[in-house]
């Protein structure tokens, strides 16, 4: 059964990610990368941390089933852009 989760993101809305195909995560100060259904996204943030794969994999675990979990992003942190590769 397909499971998504979705991340907000500033200037584009909602976006939704297949968790089937999360692999991995990447932090650094100003970023955060996911490798996902065989595409790199690069999501831009202010305040990023850590806590945000935290949230990522909360939300990835929530429940089983066709259904779309949104992540809760760490107080203070937004997403301002995202890039697909």
């Amino acid at each position: 059964m397909a499971k998504f989760i979705s991340i907000p993101v500033t200037n584009k809305g909602t976006t939704l990610i297949p968790t089937d195909g999360l692999v991995t995560t990447y932090v650094s100060a100003t970023s955060i990368i996911l490798a996902a259904g065989g595409r790199i996204l690069t999501f831009v943030t202010v305040g990023a941390t850590t806590a945000f794969t935290d949230a990522i994999n909360t939300a990835a675990t929530a429940l089983n089933g066709p259904i779309v979990v949104p992540v809760a992003l760490p107080t203070g942190q937004t997403i301002t852009s995202i890039a697909f590769s």
